[in-house]
C-alpha cells in the first residue's frame, strides 16, 4: 500500500479470485426496513401473523419520493419494530421469520419486451425508473 497525495492506493489483486462461491445458509428471519433511502419511507400493506412470499410487496410507497419495500424472503411476518438506520433516524420494520423454502410471489414475471413500446412501458412500471424519469424530466418517447 502507498501513499499518495490524494489518498490511499490499494494493490488491485484480489485474494479471493481463485475461490468457489459459496451458497449462504437462508436467515432464521429478517428485518426489513421500511425505509432504505432518503425519502419518505414506505407503509407496510402486511400485518403480523401475514404469510408473504419472497418478492411478495409489502411495503408501498409513502410520498411522492418513496420506493416500495418487497419481502426478501418467505415466511410469517412476526412483529413490527423500529429500527435505527446507518444515517440515525429510527423508521418501523418488519420482521419475517423465514420458513426455509424461499417460496416466489406468483405476481412475479418478467416484463414483456417484445417491441420498442414494450420497453418503455416496462421502465415506467418499475418503481425506481420512473421516479428516476420524473424526478429528471427524462422522456422516453
Amino acid at each position: 500500500m502507498k501513499r499518495y497525495l490524494h489518498g490511499i492506493h490499494v494493490a488491485g489483486h484480489k485474494s479471493t479470485a481463485q475461490m468457489s462461491a459459496v451458497k449462504l445458509p437462508l436467515p432464521d428471519s429478517v428485518v426489513i426496513p421500511m425505509a432504505m433511502h432518503i425519502g419518505a419511507p414506505a407503509k407496510p400493506v402486511v400485518k403480523v401473523g401475514d404469510y408473504v412470499k419472497t418478492g411478495q410487496l409489502i411495503g408501498e410507497p409513502g410520498g411522492f419520493v418513496s420506493a416500495p419495500i418487497y419481502a426478501s424472503v418467505s415466511g410469517t411476518v412476526s412483529k413490527m419494530t423500529k429500527v435505527q438506520l446507518p444515517a440515525g433516524q429510527m423508521v418501523d420494520a418488519l420482521v419475517i421469520d423465514s420458513d426455509g423454502e424461499m417460496r416466489p410471489c406468483e405476481t412475479i414475471a418478467p416484463p414483456k419486451c417484445d417491441t420498442r413500446e414494450d420497453l418503455i412501458a416496462a421502465v415506467r412500471d418499475y418503481p425506481a425508473l420512473r421516479q428516476a424519469l420524473e424526478e429528471s424530466n427524462t422522456e422516453l418517447d
